[in-house]
């Protein structure tokens, strides 16, 4: 089936496969977005933050306007990102969430890891039906148009930092190693039940498996992780507690996506890239560091020298430098420039600039 908003969805579909499993490939892909004219007019801004989150009529609103308002050139595939991935972040605690216009975060709830019990996503929680609202209408809505992403609940190594508090959680790690990778253990077993209902729902009404955030798509399933946490951990303690979760997603998915997010940690690399099921890492500077370019040609390619793939936002200006200097096997190159003939001038010159046009 066809997308209003995608040029060339079945050769898209075989790049992004070709991606997960490398083989020989004329160019990386490459996700070119640009800005141009639409009809469809913005909602504005809702009443209140809870409504920008979760309100469906304004959701789908909003998602219409977005996907019609951009070109979608190469690789990137039209979806709205955020939403309803973001919305879904703190099923399970869901009471204790704070809404804010661009963002939601979660207030502490747990004095320990011992409260661990307190995390019950599911149906008795009263977002797992809103959500699950929310992302019907959205799929109502984006029915060969575009596509909706996954509404997961957050990873558990991140969420047990802002339920206890990121100090105390870091002083639970040295007094009570044991009963924190427990707790992540128990607590996962809730988060996969949750992830998987709403994988379903989605897989039921699109082709394939589609990750919203980063705009990622593939025919076998796969998942997106993270550890904003790992950045204050050392090696043994992001074994122990981030693995913990790590090796559970891996026994499970045939396929983990991960991001790795500056340079505190860096020093995680070597141990993610032992993961044998640790397929892509996609590489964030953070703020203050110089971006994706030439700066980090080093990471790139000891990533590339594992056998791994490399999913990374580029600076325009950056582009030809990594085209030029990366292997385009497992490798996604995201960007945004002037126009749509700017955008398609981009992917069809990307070949003679990777010196595979021969």
């Amino acid at each position: 089936m066809g997308l209003i908003y995608k040029q060339n969805w079945e050769d898209t579909k075989s790049r992004l496969d070709n991606f997960w499993e490398p083989g020989p490939t004329d160019r990386p892909c490459i996700a070119v977005t640009a800005t141009m004219h639409t009809e469809i007019l913005h909602p504005g801004t809702p009443d209140s933050p809870e409504a920008y989150w979760l309100d469906p009529d304004y959701v789908c609103k909003l998602m219409l306007h977005y996907v019609s308002s951009v070109y979608w050139g190469g690789e990137s595939i039209p979806s709205l990102s955020v939403h309803p991935l973001m919305s879904g972040w703190f099923l399970g605690c869901s009471e204790h969430a704070v809404y804010e216009f661009g963002t939601i975060w979660l207030s502490e709830f747990m004095k320990s890891v011992d409260d661990h019990s307190a995390y019950n996503p599911g149906s008795a929680d009263p977002l797992h039906a809103r959500i699950e609202e929310l992302t019907n209408r959205m799929l109502d809505a984006a029915e060969g148009k575009c596509l909706v992403g996954y509404p997961f609940p957050m990873n558990i190594n991140d969420l047990l930092p802002m339920a206890i508090g990121a100090e105390k959680l870091l002083m639970e790690l040295v007094d009570n190693p044991n009963g924190c990778r427990q707790a992540v253990i128990e607590m996962w077993e809730k988060w996969d039940a949750e992830s998987t209902y709403f994988q379903k729902l989605v897989d039921a009404r699109q082709d394939g498996h589609f990750w919203g955030w980063p705009g990622l798509w593939g025919s076998k399933n796969a998942t997106l992780t993270q550890s904003d946490m790992s950045c204050n951990l050392g090696p043994v303690d992001y074994e122990r507690y981030v693995c913990a979760e790590l090796d559970l997603l891996g026994e499970k998915y045939e396929r983990v996506w991960y991001h790795l997010d500056g340079p505190g940690a860096i020093r995680h690399l070597p141990a993610l890239l032992s993961k044998p099921y640790l397929k892509v890492i996609q590489w964030v500077p953070g703020a203050g560091q110089p971006p994706n370019g030439p700066y980090w040609i080093d990471l790139y390619k000891q990533v590339q020298a594992a056998g791994r793939g490399l999913d990374l936002d580029v600076p325009q200006e950056h582009m030809e430098y990594l085209l030029r200097n990366l292997k385009p096997d497992g490798l996604m190159l995201r960007t945004s420039v002037e126009c749509p003939e700017k955008a398609d001038e981009l992917v069809n010159g990307c070949v003679k600039i990777s010196g595979m046009d021969v």
